[in-house]
């Protein structure tokens, strides 16, 4: 078959065309980059409870108050502060000087709060920051009123950068236990981490959890337990150390008629013999040889 010079050309000059022509294809976009932080914003409101306080009179100042987070926290669908986290402060005045001096309240600075990977952040009374005088309640020495079981917002201050994978990976479910003694205020621990004082209620998650108690003058109380759905509610009876009491005697077992009747035999045979007995019959010298 001939071949024309003139379609070869054209052939040719269609493929180079071609070839040289940019494509029309849109490249395809690489995946965006899975974020893993967020931020705990300034000014964030938290719900507290003040729960473990037993006997308000009894508080000081300088003492450290565990209070205990009512509604959990959420930074982008993810809880970073579970609801029974335990936030802290330390009491400034035993008897509120900010509410008239209702009874059982008392002003306190706050310290901080416990996220779920159990880090801390910090706490303030006033949802802005500490500007002027005017300002009521901060971390850095202003006072905020709280009492036993009423609720309290406090905020958080300053801006956190979180790891919310790592957050999310912590958030197991928990179940209340509450803890008493006899005496109180024995130190819990909590696999092996100092919690509180006896009576205290927390949250635990699921799973198996050693529990310690100890008191000065007292033995220490070891047990494991499993947390599951249901609370758990634990009233220990502390021992004393050894030689902090004496033990009383132990009381002699009962004994039987039967065996009475026969230690009675028994005395009455051996008295002759033991007491010399003047109408026992003399004893008769043997015959002389």
């Amino acid at each position: 078959m001939p071949r024309n010079p003139l379609v070869l050309f054209l052939i040719a000059s269609a493929v180079a065309a071609f070839a040289q022509a940019p494509s029309t294809q849109s490249p395809v976009p690489a995946p965006a980059p899975i974020s893993t932080q967020g931020v705990l914003s300034d000014g964030t409101a938290v719900r507290l409870r003040l729960v473990n306080v037993s006997a308000p009179s009894a508080v000081r100042v300088g003492d450290i108050l565990e209070l205990e987070v009512v509604e959990p926290v959420r930074v982008r669908n993810v809880v970073v502060i579970p609801a029974g986290s335990v936030a802290k402060a330390v009491v400034t005045n035993p008897q509120s000087k900010m509410s008239s001096g209702r009874e059982g309240e008392m002003d306190v600075n706050f310290l901080g709060v416990a996220l779920s990977d159990d880090s801390k952040v910090g706490l303030r009374g006033g949802k802005q920051r500490r500007t002027d005088l005017t300002v009521v309640a901060s971390s850095g020495g202003q006072d905020v009123s709280i009492a036993r079981d009423r609720e309290i917002t406090a905020y958080i201050d300053g801006d956190s950068t979180l790891d919310l994978v790592k957050l999310q990976a912590a958030n197991r479910p928990t179940t209340v236990v509450k803890i008493a003694s006899n005496p109180p205020n024995a130190e819990i621990s909590v696999d092996g981490r100092a919690v509180g004082n006896t009576p205290f209620v927390m949250h635990l998650p699921t799973g198996e959890h050693a529990i310690t108690l100890r008191q000065a003058g007292y033995q220490p109380w070891r047990q494991n337990i499993h947390v599951a759905a249901e609370p758990v509610s634990l009233d220990v009876a502390l021992l004393k150390q050894d030689g902090m009491e004496s033990t009383p005697p132990a009381n002699p077992a009962p004994i039987s008629l039967g065996e009475a009747a026969r230690a009675a035999r028994a005395r009455k045979a051996a008295e002759p013999a033991s007491t010399g007995d003047a109408n026992a019959p003399a004893a008769q010298a043997p015959p002389q040889n």
